[in-house]
């Protein structure tokens, strides 16, 4: 057996309201154990300045327009992470010296399959001075050098999560995050992993445009509930050809826009929402 390393993961998804951390004990491979979880919420007033420059790029070039803006955000989301380290210490009773790495993904500004980019708001040499911690980072841009497409990365940890709970093959496990992605596990232990969809980040940015902030997300789904499906819309969303590409594919949150459903009423817009993305996955 290999040696067993202690490790905090870190991870802020595509929704952007906050830090999801874990420390796990782990061999990298084959075993693994969770000891504590904890979540770290974004304060509104930074929810809205990520988001907003996150709508500022569209293209590659934006990057390069907006970088004193990204590299101000990147110190925030650092130091942010840095709290969301802390508190989920003081919440395990852990000290800093107990842990032998951190796994930082960082927050997802731009993604694009098409030119080979995906980056990361977050700066791990920081985090690494702040915590004295060894710190790994970049995890999308190391599996596009390698030849993947930056994006789903979960799919090795899903096969080490059948053979600890002992599933029976093959299966598929769904990650909804802002982005839905999928990894199937065939009879030979084959992995499959891909993009379906949007999962819930237009439905999250409509109730947070249409409530100026007062509603986040769905909860529940009983705004979805409510309404009816238009039919004629959805089936608009369907006729992207990214639905019928085979995999390797991934997808960023600005892939898609709210246009298509401007002029229902709030509920039916949901709903219609909703069922892209059970219908994509």
């Amino acid at each position: 057996m290999k040696k067993m390393i202690t490790a905090i993961g870190l991870m802020s998804g595509t929704s952007g309201d906050g830090i999801d951390s874990s420390i796990i004990e782990s061999d990298g491979e084959n075993s693994f154990n969770t000891l504590g979880n904890s979540f770290y919420p974004y304060n509104k007033e930074f929810q809205s300045k990520l988001r907003e420059l996150k709508e500022k790029i569209e293209k590659v070039k934006d990057l390069k327009n907006h970088k004193d803006q990204i590299n101000k955000l990147e110190e925030e989301i650092t130091i942010s992470h840095f709290e969301a380290i802390k508190k989920l210490l003081k919440k395990m009773n852990k000290n800093f010296n107990q842990i032998d790495v951190i796994g930082f993904h960082g927050q997802t500004i731009y993604h694009s399959y098409e030119n080979k980019i995906s980056v990361q708001a977050g700066d791990g040499n920081l985090l690494a001075k702040l915590t004295n911690i060894r710190v790994v980072y970049n995890f999308r841009e190391n599996d596009i050098n390698n030849g993947g497409q930056g994006a789903p990365l979960t799919p090795i940890f899903h096969k080490l999560l059948q053979k600890k709970k002992n599933l029976v093959i093959p299966l598929v496990f769904i990650n909804i995050g802002g982005i839905s992605n999928i990894t199937y596990i065939g009879k030979n232990k084959e992995l499959i992993s891909f993009d379906t969809g949007p999962g819930n980040c237009l439905i999250d940015k409509y109730l947070q445009l249409k409530s100026n902030n007062k509603i986040q997300f769905d909860k529940d789904g009983k705004i979805a509930i409510k309404g009816s499906i238009d039919d004629i819309i959805l089936e608009n969303y369907l006729d992207d050809p990214y639905y019928q590409s085979n995999p390797p594919k991934s997808l960023d949150v600005n892939d898609f826009s709210l246009g298509a459903i401007r002029g229902l009423t709030l509920e039916n817009s949901v709903t219609t929402l909703s069922e892209l993305t059970a219908r994509t996955i």
